[in-house]
């Protein structure tokens, strides 16, 4: 089980997961859980890869995409093509050994240029969708029904009608997974994971693993906002009498 989130930024795409893996006999009778385990690859330093759903599929998932990156099959076409050729290429693999439909899914970050793209492939039958400029943020996993809500509120609150740049990027998607790890009922747990794909040397796009320490720093940011947004209530005098007064709000990271 898993939550998976994808923001496409004016400036990078972020991806983020929980860091949980469930075993047992099928997605339906979980028997133990353990934590820590990686749920996002990083592809020869320019590519993102999250899934969810069966380990053995994200595998080979992330080698086909590896392939079709190092044979330069992505590098020189339009995100529609890009998500077309992955798809094609991952569903052929899936035949070739009888892979049913449905249990697998996936986000991707890829460097198109200067641009920075984020395709989702859909849980159902991997067809892939380009995230856009009014429409740049997708989840996944069996945390999607707490994610999706939270993504709707970081929309109506921070972003409104325009994709975050990376530094809103990274509080957003470090709070909505904070949350929905809290609040989802099974299967999911921290450590938050992150990765970004951002201009770096010469403006090239390049992807890595945010550090635990880089994660860490960006949630004590989140837990400062939450903080402000707790002692809110005694500016509008709906608190104790002795309540503090309402502390400042918080930096950027």
């Amino acid at each position: 089980m898993t939550l998976v989130l994808g923001i496409r930024c004016t400036d990078g795409v972020i991806i983020g997961s929980d860091s949980a893996m469930t075993f047992g006999p099928n997605a339906q009778l979980p028997t133990i859980e353990q934590k820590n385990r990686e749920k996002i690859s990083v592809v020869d330093g320019r590519v993102v890869v999250a899934g969810t759903g069966y380990i053995g599929c994200s595998q080979r998932f992330i080698d086909r995409v590896r392939g079709l990156w190092q044979e330069k099959q992505l590098q020189s076409v339009d995100p529609i093509e890009m998500g077309r050729r992955i798809s094609r290429a991952v569903i052929d693999d899936f035949i070739s050994t009888k892979v049913q439909p449905g249990g697998f899914g996936a986000l991707v970050a890829v460097p198109r240029g200067q641009s920075a793209e984020l395709i989702e492939f859909a849980l159902q039958d991997l067809q892939p969708e380009v995230k856009t400029d009014a429409n740049w943020y997708a989840s996944m996993g069996s945390g999607q029904t707490v994610l999706d809500p939270l993504l709707g509120f970081a929309r109506a609150v921070f972003w409104g009608d325009q994709p975050p740049n990376s530094t809103d990027g990274l509080f957003v998607a470090t709070l909505i997974l904070k949350l929905a790890i809290q609040m989802s009922p099974t299967g999911v747990a921290g450590p938050i994971q992150m990765a970004v794909l951002q201009p770096a040397r010469k403006g090239q796009l390049a992807a890595r693993l945010l550090t635990r320490d880089e994660i860490v720093e960006h949630e004590a940011s989140v837990d400062s906002a939450i903080d402000y947004f707790r002692g809110y209530k005694a500016m509008m005098g709906g608190g104790d009498e002795t309540a503090e007064e309402a502390p400042a709000a918080p930096a950027s990271p």
